[in-house]
């Protein structure tokens, strides 16, 4: 039996660019129409298989805006896209406040909503992969703050966070943290930590054509040559040139 497509929910009133994501993604991902925010809230409340939304901020009845308000109040887990016809600084900010992995300014190109959705996808796939690592964890009956700091790390690991961070995220001092996740795990919070982004970007490397300084943003480090130190420390050689043996790798497997 094949694998069955990747659902999305396309929550967008105007007909034509509903058609305009059947054609670009219809091949690819089975797709799930809604024309209100209130109905796509019914369609989540139904269903757990959606691995992704796109919304259109501009909505009949219930906004974007307020969309968001109920998606962060019944705590979905599912990846938000907003769609807007607005691109300010002011909106911009807004969004940031809720669960939004990206939001992208009309009209929209079909490779813009390819690759975002490429992105997203994988992305997710890595969480589930850790979510599995995490229950090795749990297998092991960590203490419950180790085991929070874990969580905490895995899910955050994108984002400017350091031991304090951790340590906050789980109301405990960073001495005794620090302590208890050494004696469990065998190493610091910032191996950890480090461990984490270095298989992202591993994967981003091998999986996705960003550049060397977006793969390490989206990998939580700020400073390329950083991240590009980093990287081969860990892996023996550069993004780049470790881009570049997988790639032959792949092509001298898909030849024999």
């Amino acid at each position: 039996m094949p694998d069955r497509k990747p659902i999305i929910l396309i929550v967008e009133d105007e007909e034509a660019i509903r058609a305009s994501y059947d054609v670009i993604l219809g091949d690819d991902y089975d797709l799930v129409l809604a024309k209100t925010a209130e109905e796509a809230l019914m369609i989540l409340d139904r269903r757990a298989d959606i691995r992704l939304l796109f919304l259109d901020y501009q909505l009949p009845g219930m906004n974007g805006l307020e969309f968001m308000e109920k998606f962060r109040e019944k705590d979905f887990d599912t990846p938000l896209v907003v769609v807007t016809g607005k691109g300010s600084e002011e909106v911009a900010a807004r969004f940031s406040e809720y669960q939004i992995f990206r939001y992208i300014i009309k009209p929209f190109s079909p490779k813009q909503i390819f690759e975002i959705v490429k992105e997203i996808l994988e992305r997710d796939d890595f969480y589930k992969d850790n979510k599995n690592f995490r229950q090795n964890f749990d297998n092991q009956k960590l203490p419950f703050r180790v085991r929070r700091a874990v969580d905490f790390i895995v899910e955050n690991f994108q984002k400017n966070i350091g031991v304090n961070e951790v340590a906050a995220s789980v109301d405990c001092s960073r001495e005794h943290l620090s302590r208890i996740f050494h004696c469990q795990l065998g190493q610091t919070i910032h191996e950890f930590l480090e461990e984490v982004r270095m298989e992202e970007a591993k994967m981003l490397v091998e999986t996705t054509t960003h550049s060397v300084k977006i793969v390490g943003q989206k990998c939580g480090y700020q400073l390329e040559s950083h991240f590009i130190q980093l990287f081969k420390r860990t892996f023996g050689h550069t993004p780049k040139e470790h881009r570049s043996q997988f790639s032959k790798s792949k092509a001298k497997m898909s030849q024999n």
